[in-house]
């Protein structure tokens, strides 16, 4: 009898870590939910912060800083735009220019928003809507500019397997492949007066639609989940590419050869709930 009780403890356990590995893919993932992880991926997520990082880095003799670091916020309501660049200043003597100072340049707010419905039958829908306005004192066209541009994606979903060389597991990713995309954008210029402008609305609307299976891969993503509960989904992204251009020119007896290196890189989090 406490053989039998042992063993269905031993069942028990191995069940129940079992059932506490497949819950959980993501590093901050529930150890245990009733809810399949696709159950709780699919739904109306709604985008509640994010911060995305890319930094576009070109080496160069001096040793100086030579990259190009941009940081896109959003806290909720508003996304900005912060690039940093370096500042040269042209001199006489090679390498004919010289390192000054690192220049941050933040942009005026801008009202977003983003929602992504993904279904169970593995499609998905995105739209996010941008709303930027900028005031204007010209002679001609003194007055306020509001732009708003929308991006409607369609599209289709599907978990990705787990890669070694990666260092990810089964459903730690999955794809999202457009199948359509819609971008409008309007802007209404409203002038100071009739004398400074006349008031107008334009629109431009651009529909593309993708077919086949192959079709819309060179604009799909692989969202890798961090976390993902009932209610709240946190997408990361982390990748970088190096390169190295060497180019020659040979001339007589004479050969000059130029090596040129750098790098790109991309790193954020997005934090995304449902209702």
């Amino acid at each position: 009898m406490k053989r039998n009780v042992l063993n269905i403890i031993t069942i028990a356990a191995v069940l129940f870590s079992f059932v506490m590995t497949s819950c959980k893919k993501g590093e901050n993932d529930p150890g245990l939910s009733l809810i399949s992880r696709k159950g709780r991926l699919v739904g109306e997520w709604t985008l509640k912060s994010s911060v995305m990082t890319a930094v576009d880095d070109h080496e160069r003799s001096d040793d100086k800083n030579h990259s190009t670091t941009t940081v896109n916020t959003f806290d909720g309501t508003s996304m900005t735009y912060a690039t940093t660049t370096p500042k040269f200043k042209t001199i006489s003597t090679s390498p004919y220019y010289e390192f000054r100072k690192d220049t941050t340049i933040t942009s005026k707010p801008t009202t977003y928003s983003k929602k992504t419905t993904i279904a169970k039958d593995g499609t998905y829908t995105e739209v996010n809507t941008e709303v930027e306005t900028i005031t204007e004192s010209n002679y001609n066209d003194s007055g306020t500019y509001v732009s708003t541009s929308t991006n409607t994606v369609k599209g289709v979903w599907f978990f990705i397997e787990g890669n070694k060389a990666l260092e990810t597991g089964d459903k730690e990713g999955f794809v999202m492949q457009m199948t359509e995309l819609v971008s409008k954008k309007e802007t209404v210029f409203t002038p100071v007066s009739a004398t400074w402008g006349t008031a107008y609305t334009s629109t431009n609307t651009n529909t593309r639609t993708y077919t086949g299976k192959n079709s819309g891969m060179s604009d799909a993503s692989v969202q890798y989940i961090a976390q993902l509960k009932s209610k709240e989904l946190i997408i990361v992204t982390d990748g970088k590419y190096t390169y190295t251009n060497v180019s020659s020119y040979a001339s007589g007896s004479s050969t000059s050869t130029n090596t040129s290196t750098g790098s790109y890189s991309e790193t954020g989090t997005q934090t995304l709930t449902q209702e």
